[in-house]
């Protein structure tokens, strides 16, 4: 993925919360939140070839990919709260706010965008 590309319309001030608090919680936690674009150079450094990408970023008004951040964030609370980067309260309202996003139909939410690499590696 890459977190950067997350993106909700118009702009809100809990979604780009939930972003910035996805993005330094994976950090911590030893992931890469923006590794997407690096993967075809990772894969040509592993001795892949004829490497291939695409990009998808599924969004809408409607459906499940509007719940995925409300859920995403009750998941990551415990890794939050143990960062110590926000109180129990402010998860809470965070996530609401995130719900009532997902269920109103005219806002729009996207997922990040999703890289997907593929290549061969011959012996």
């Amino acid at each position: 993925i890459d977190f950067r590309g997350h993106f909700s319309y118009p702009i809100n001030d809990a979604f780009n919360e939930y972003v910035q608090l996805y993005t330094q919680v994976s950090i911590d936690g030893g992931g890469d939140p923006f590794i997407g674009p690096k993967l075809p150079g990772m894969l040509l450094d592993a001795g892949f070839e004829n490497i291939n990408m695409q990009v998808v970023q599924p969004a809408g008004i409607t459906g499940e990919v509007k719940l995925i951040a409300a859920i995403t964030m009750e998941n990551i609370s415990t890794s939050i709260l143990k960062a110590g980067l926000s109180s129990p309260e402010e998860i809470k309202e965070t996530v609401d706010e995130l719900y009532i996003i997902a269920n109103d139909k005219t806002t729009v939410v996207s997922m990040p965008r999703i890289f997907q690499v593929s290549g061969l590696k011959f012996n």
